[in-house]
């Protein structure tokens, strides 16, 4: 009887979750669909339109959803007291720098970008230097004005280079062949974070461009912890480890905002020192791109997406995620 009563006992629970499971696919299938169809829809649209449509979309549906994990965040870099005072400032600013990112990547794909939105005057002659070495490049950007769109401009930049970037898989399958299909249409090539290094590294040899943008706490990724705004977090070790395998110089490079469009700036060039301890290398390279990161944000904070949680991961949970993988 006891075990028939188990039994029963659990049989809702099983059903529960099977249909929690058939929503959870069905919700996703309508979001990338409705994506699919808004894509569509103002991709007729000129380009210039899209730069007020978007935004207005965006400030309009985002900041109800962002705004609590915006304070969290600003209280941990800046304080409560800054927090409370520019919240609603700073939502207000990423929401529409992600509809302006949505406008512009749209152009970009249906080749509609204006010459010379992106600027970059100072950078082009760097990268191709570098590239000229042989030993390819790591280039490292974050979560800051465009990042797409920087993608996309360094494949050009790098002529007759191969160019990858590591990407996350999205969570939705749709969502994820939209964006994926939009990158590789430029000709980037799409590696994701959860496969073998060995094809970033081969890319490399190669004299090739790797793109990655490390910048958020990402559970399945090799890292360490290091202060961002005066706070430890989980950093990616993976850009610094590539580069010191490959003898690669890690470069990193953001968007900058600008009354007209965009400008394309170099905040530093690390390279790896033959000869060093690997590990104390990987540690002195992930540490000196975290701070370019961190300078970066400084520099115009609103740019930045502090609706993510990066300080999510702790040294408790990082052990707790390892002894379940262990298990």
């Amino acid at each position: 009887m006891a075990a028939e009563a188990r039994a029963e006992g659990k049989r809702p629970l099983g059903i529960r979750r099977r249909l929690r499971r058939v929503l959870k696919r069905a919700r996703r299938e309508l979001v990338g669909l409705s994506a699919e169809a808004l894509l569509r829809l103002l991709g007729l649209l000129s380009f210039e339109w899209n730069l007020r449509v978007f935004p207005l979309l965006t400030r309009f549906l985002a900041p109800p959803l962002l705004r609590r994990k915006v304070r969290t965040n600003l209280a941990r870099a800046f304080g409560e007291d800054y927090a409370a005072k520019n919240c609603g400032g700073f939502t207000a600013a990423l929401s529409s720098n992600l509809g302006l990112l949505l406008a512009e990547s749209l152009a970009a794909w249906k080749g509609r970008l204006p010459e010379g939105y992106l600027e970059d005057r100072d950078v082009a002659p760097v990268l191709r230097a570098l590239l000229a070495e042989g030993r390819g490049v790591v280039a490292v950007t974050g979560h800051v004005g465009n990042w797409e769109l920087l993608g996309r401009h360094i494949h050009r930049l790098s002529i007759d280079r191969p160019v990858a970037v590591i990407v996350k898989r999205l969570s939705n399958p749709r969502l994820d062949r939209i964006v994926t299909g939009m990158r590789r249409e430029t000709g980037i090539r799409i590696f994701y974070q959860d496969v073998s290094l060995r094809h970033p590294l081969t890319l490399l040899r190669a004299g090739g461009l790797l793109g990655l943008v490390p910048d958020q706490d990402i559970k399945r990724a090799n890292g360490i912890f290091l202060p961002f705004f005066g706070k430890d977090a989980f950093t990616p070790t993976g850009p610094a480890a590539l580069a010191v395998a490959s003898g690669a110089p890690l470069v990193t490079g953001f968007t900058r905002r600008t009354g007209g469009g965009l400008a394309f700036e170099v905040y530093g060039i690390h390279r790896p020192r033959p000869g060093a301890d690997r590990h104390e290398e990987i540690e002195r390279l992930t540490r000196a791109w975290s701070l370019d990161v961190e300078r970066r944000i400084r520099a115009v904070p609103e740019d930045w997406v502090w609706f993510h949680d990066r300080w999510r991961t702790t040294p408790e949970r990082l052990a707790a995620r390892m002894a379940r993988r262990r298990a």
